[in-house]
């Protein structure tokens, strides 16, 4: 499984975002996607999370979608990426998500890390704010 930072690290390089408009629906609907390649694929279930790769009606954000998430890593596919599997990097990512809680903020990058190298999200002083980082800033 991977850490938490690994997680926000590989989000914040492969699927950056500027917190404008839906970056939790967006990480929602990478979740699910990632979630629809373990194991079998069940093709109508990934037609509900994206109808314009596995309907009638082609959407090319699906497919760039889909593109993107191929070069991250994380999955990878033979003939055609509606057929994708998770790579071992998707499979420790997906096992990720699935445990830690604030899974969303780690995808969003709405998580700060006191310091680099540390795994852990922020503790905080009692009845104050954030123990300050190894700079010193808070």
């Amino acid at each position: 499984m991977m850490t938490k930072r690994e997680v926000y690290e590989l989000c914040k390089t492969h699927f950056p975002n500027c917190g404008c408009g839906s970056p939790e629906g967006v990480a929602r609907l990478i979740r699910d996607v990632l979630i629809g390649f373990k194991g079998d694929i069940d093709y109508e279930k990934m037609k509900a999370i994206l109808p314009g790769v596995y309907g009638d009606n082609e959407n090319f954000g699906e497919w760039f979608l889909l593109y993107v998430i191929d070069a991250s890593g994380l999955i990878e596919h033979g003939c055609s990426v509606r057929g994708s599997w998770l790579t071992p990097k998707g499979k420790g990512f997906v096992a990720a998500i699935e445990t830690y809680e604030d899974w969303e903020d780690l995808m969003q990058g709405t998580i700060e890390f006191e310091c680099e190298g540390q795994d852990e999200v922020p503790h905080y002083e009692e009845g104050g704010g954030p123990v300050p980082n190894w700079n010193g800033a808070p």
